[in-house]
């Protein structure tokens, strides 16, 4: 682990030498475009990927032990909304994808890039799961859990909390993954 850590952090450091590239050569041809050109989005987007990679970078930095991670007050929905503007892109042009946010949610306090991995990794599986295309949709709840009567509540505790579910119209699991899907790996 110590040896993959290391790789991750060299891998990272590389990484983040290139998006600084990137970004600056973004800068240019942003202060370059005129106001209301599809260039000018289109650097807007290249300059947004930048970022998000930058995440993805101190990601891996946080797992090689040179980064910790960074949990900040977030608007989850926000972040929802800003990952689902990338999807497109990612998820091919077969698969629709729609939001059905709590307007109710509030604040959490969470990584940024942690939850955009965990976002893109729930909608990469989807779509796996819908080869020939279909509908996706992202929707957040809050949840107010008082007591155990709730399946989640053993592992949450009492208290309120954000939920993210993910659904697809894919073709499912196997029996066998829907009976470990819950499994706890030993740590």
């Amino acid at each position: 682990m110590e040896a993959v850590g290391q790789l991750a952090g060299g891998v990272a450091h590389d990484f983040n030498n290139i998006l600084t590239v990137m970004t600056g050569h973004c800068e240019l041809l942003r202060r370059r475009a005129p106001d209301d050109t599809t260039t000018r989005r289109s650097v807007d987007t290249i300059r947004t990927a930048v970022e998000r990679g930058a995440r993805i970078a101190a990601q891996l930095l946080a797992f090689s032990r040179k980064q910790t991670l960074e949990p900040k007050v977030l608007d989850f929905n926000a972040v929802v909304t800003e990952t689902e503007n990338m999807l497109s892109r990612l998820i091919g042009e077969r698969v629709r994808v729609s939001l059905d946010l709590d307007p109710d949610l509030g604040l959490i306090h969470a990584d940024p890039g942690q939850l955009e991995q965990m976002i893109l990794n729930l909608v990469l599986n989807a779509r796996d799961a819908m080869p020939r295309g279909g509908q996706l949709t992202l929707a957040t709840r809050r949840i107010d859990v008082k007591d155990r009567s709730h399946e989640w509540s053993v592992e949450l505790g009492a208290g309120s909390w954000c939920m993210l579910a993910v659904h697809d119209t894919g073709v499912g699991m196997a029996p066998e993954t829907v009976a470990r899907v819950f499994e706890q790996r030993s740590k």
